[in-house]
């Protein structure tokens, strides 16, 4: 059987995998309560909007936490800017866990934190 799913890089509760067969890169989030809170899954994209994809010799995709609010943390993909939003129920069950790529008003993914927004 085919593996369709490859790993390429963790952080803490979150892993940056591929599918192999179109090189597309995921953030995976996983809910941390203390009787699990799910899993979330979003695609990678580029500053462009495209699908971030997976490129032999080229640096591991990696993630960076750049804000950590009370229910929710900001991701950064190092290589391309792009920032994530994940929010998370935080109770003693859990409450489920979220993540989408945050975006400008056009639409475009937003890529940088300015010093006022921390």
């Amino acid at each position: 059987m085919h593996k369709i799913l490859e790993r390429i890089a963790s952080y803490d509760h979150y892993e940056v995998v591929m599918d192999t067969r179109a090189s597309v890169l995921y953030l995976v989030a996983e809910g941390r309560g203390a009787h699990g809170g799910g899993i979330a899954i979003t695609p990678m994209l580029n500053r462009d909007g495209s699908p971030r994809t997976h490129i032999i010799g080229n640096p591991e995709p990696i993630i960076r936490k750049v804000y950590d609010g009370d229910y929710y943390e900001i991701m950064e993909d190092i290589i391309t800017g792009v920032l994530y939003l994940v929010a998370e129920g935080r109770g003693a069950h859990g409450g489920g866990v979220a993540i989408t790529p945050m975006l400008h008003r056009n639409g475009s993914p937003r890529t940088h934190i300015a010093d006022d927004d921390r």
